[in-house]
């Protein structure tokens, strides 16, 4: 759209506000949507241009490059014959042979301390687990560990807590379409005071279950008092849960209290708004009671009365005007009354209302209808100048969402498609 006709566009929408300022605001939200969704589309399109680029790279010059350790499926077109052909198959790793295993064997006897070492400097001083696992990059061997000194290091390659270093053999049998081959690494398990408390908690609670287990059957289990020569004193831990609670609950309090304030303070401005929509309606009925020669207290009458038949639901100042009604029957002032329903409403119209109405009973006013009326249409103005202000904080607080259900949407649509590849 040309920026001529957006501006005239936005001036039709927006008449109160300066055009340039209106404009600006437009292209903003405008570059920002569009920035969005580029950022999204770059993003979801590098994602599956690797994904392609590492197929492509499997396959050059009519040759496929197996994958060592993982199967990989490929979308291949062939031409042939002046036609395209589109064909998915499956790749299967590569399978060697046996020169090539044992070669494959030497390789991973030589690496097998930088493979399975884990942290551990040297396999002279080893004071931490190792990494004995199933499997190893590069290799496509099925790994099965053995320990022969499993309360040291264990198969898992766990580390025990030892008090003088111990010398451990790790026996690694490789497996690979019925060959079997069998690479060992030896290791000196060195003392590690970091892992002793880890270890001694873990034997304590392996004595206690064996205790537990002794006196299965008796009416009393006696704990036991020492281990390897060193007393052991049992106390019931205490998680002083009680006091957690009430700490928890003296800040759910806390929370509770400060989140009633807000929601006071919400909860005032919603009624202030709702009061100030309100007031240009209320004016428009007292000029209308007052013009038929009806006085101020009885046009508030006529006003209350007629809002308590109606079937919609009452406005909020209807409320107050029953209030103020109260206090006029109780012998208040018909002046302090009408003032005091500003201060009340700390709403600065009615406040405005209350001193017109305070001085035509203290004075009196001829033009008090004239004043009345021209208040309601610039209180008309206004309420329509900031229901479209609350439009535009509206649509501004949509854009996020919109960017986001965006987002989704492509997701959704470029998801299929890499599953496809």
């Amino acid at each position: 759209m040309h920026s001529v006709e957006v501006e005239r566009n936005l001036k039709m929408l927006y008449p109160n506000k300066s055009t340039d300022a209106t404009a600006k605001e437009y292209y903003r939200k405008r570059l920002f949507l569009v920035l969005a969704v580029l950022v999204v589309g770059a993003v979801l399109g590098f994602v599956a241009g690797s994904k392609e680029r590492q197929q492509t790279l499997s396959v050059q010059d009519g040759i496929v490059y197996r994958d060592l350790q993982e199967k990989k499926n490929l979308n291949l077109i062939a031409y042939f014959d002046n036609r395209t052909y589109k064909i998915p198959i499956a790749v299967p790793t590569k399978t060697y042979s046996t020169e090539e295993i044992e070669v494959l064997c030497e390789q991973f006897q030589n690496r097998l301390w930088e493979l399975i070492s884990s942290g551990n400097e040297s396999p002279e001083y080893v004071t931490k687990s190792l990494c004995l696992m199933d499997e190893y990059a590069g290799f496509p061997f099925y790994v099965e560990w053995t320990s022969d000194d499993p309360e040291t290091i264990s198969p898992s390659g766990e580390y025990m807590y030892v008090d003088e270093p111990k010398e451990v053999t790790l026996t690694a049998t490789l497996y690979y379409e019925g060959a079997e081959m069998v690479c060992t690494q030896s290791v000196k398990v060195c003392p590690d005071v970091a892992h002793k408390e880890k270890w001694q908690q873990k034997e304590l609670r392996r004595l206690l279950e064996e205790s537990q287990e002794e006196n299965a059957k008796e009416a009393e289990w006696q704990l036991p008092s020492e281990w390897n020569g060193n007393p052991i004193i049992w106390k019931m831990s205490k998680t002083y849960v009680g006091w957690k609670i009430f700490v928890c609950f003296i800040v759910l309090a806390i929370i509770i209290g400060y989140a009633k304030d807000k929601d006071l303070s919400k909860n005032i401005e919603m009624k202030q708004r709702k009061v100030r929509d309100e007031y240009p309606i209320l004016l428009h009925q007292l000029v209308l009671y007052m013009g038929a020669g009806t006085t101020v207290r009885g046009a508030f009458e006529r006003i209350v009365t007629n809002g308590s038949k109606s079937k919609k639901e009452p406005p909020v100042i209807l409320e107050e005007i029953r209030h103020m009604l109260s206090d006029l029957r109780a012998g208040m002032s018909e002046c302090s009354v009408y003032e005091s329903l500003g201060r009340r409403l700390g709403v600065r119209e009615y406040v405005k209302l209350g001193a017109l109405l305070s001085q035509n009973m203290k004075y009196g006013n001829r033009y008090l209808l004239d004043r009345l009326r021209e208040e309601g249409d610039l209180a008309m103005e206004e309420k329509l100048s900031n229901v479209r202000k609350r439009g535009g904080e509206a649509e501004t607080k949509l854009i996020v969402p919109q960017v986001l259900l965006l987002a989704i949407v492509m997701v959704l649509i470029l998801l299929p498609a890499f599953w496809g590849m």
